[in-house]
């Protein structure tokens, strides 16, 4: 099947015609059109993902929700080196408005926001109204899958376009320079598993991790090949065998620090784990899921793409 690439352009008509840093602006997104009389400096995001967008801008959030399964302040975000100290102590003292499927509206209400920026695919269309009536509200699409044209539709919003541009320029240099590695090496099979709130889960080319290995032309197993977002497997079925489903020349996993991710590790042990070639060679790579799967964003995909480099070192 042949693989297809995250969309890296805002749909036409989406987006705002105003020059970077021109106010007022009125911003076309996936929940409709709102207008933006100044420039925004008291941001809220409800979809993890325009966390990273945002900060990636330069923009630190006064508050953004979480998921289930990760940290308020993503561990790469807050340690990453592309924000400065500024930057991390504003992380620290960013408001914690609750899970990103059911935020705390009162307690958004009291912070004051000058722009709210959900997810089409997740809250934000539910509780578009609501949000609507607190401040300015624009909906990027959502799923990690959307992780680009998400950012440019952000950064429309905030006025700062060339400096997404920028960004995105650095992903694609350092995704060339990975592609040339990759084919030097001989195209590498790269697997990616995560042990998390669903169980144990394969990632396939509609996630977000998924379209970063796309980008650099990556090999993946058969069973990962599929676009799709991200397939549990069944790992108490009396022939369930990890060998033939995730194993390559590479692999990647995340364990995520919940009861069916716990359970999900302790029973791939008995099927066949251990066997699998990248962890008998010393090719099975515990990496940070907040990146990986929690947070699709330039930021999250940057991280990726430095995990890759230095597995294929």
């Amino acid at each position: 099947m042949t693989t297809t690439h995250a969309p890296a352009a805002l749909p036409g008509g989406f987006g705002s015609d105003a020059p970077d840093g021109d106010f007022p602006r009125t911003v076309t997104h996936f929940g409709g059109t709102t207008r933006l009389d100044r420039l925004p400096w008291r941001v809220a995001v409800i979809s993890t993902g325009n966390l990273d967008s945002l900060v990636s801008l330069g923009m630190v959030p006064t508050a953004s929700t979480h998921n289930n399964s990760g940290e308020h302040v993503p561990a790469y975000l807050a340690t990453s080196r592309r924000i400065d100290d500024d930057a991390r102590d504003q992380l620290s003292r960013m408001a914690d408005i609750g899970l990103r499927t059911a935020p705390d509206l009162e307690l958004l209400a009291g912070l004051e926001p000058d722009l709210i920026i959900g997810s089409y695919r997740g809250a934000g269309l539910r509780l578009y109204d609501e949000l609507s009536a607190i401040a300015p509200t624009i909906l990027p699409e959502g799923k990690g899958f959307n992780w680009k044209q998400d950012f440019l539709l952000v950064a429309a919003a905030v006025g700062r376009t060339e400096r997404a541009r920028d960004v995105l320029a650095e992903y694609d240099r350092q995704v060339r320079a990975l592609r040339a590695r990759s084919a030097a090496l001989g195209g590498p099979r790269v697997s990616v598993v995560r042990f998390g709130p669903a169980g144990l889960e394969t990632h396939g080319t509609w996630s977000f991790c998924g379209s970063v290995l796309t980008d650099i032309g990556a090999h993946r197993p058969p069973s990962q090949s599929r676009h799709d977002n991200g397939t549990v497997l069944d790992l108490a079925a009396p022939d369930a065998d990890l060998r033939g489903t995730v194993d390559a020349e590479l692999l990647f996993f995340t364990r995520v620090r919940v009861e069916p991710a716990e359970q999900a590790w302790a029973a791939a042990a008995q099927c066949g784990w251990g066997a699998l070639d990248a962890v008998r060679h010393g090719a099975a790579r515990q990496v940070d899921a907040g990146h990986w799967h929690g947070n699709a964003g330039p930021s999250a995909a940057l991280a990726v793409l430095d995990d890759v480099e230095a597995a294929l070192r």
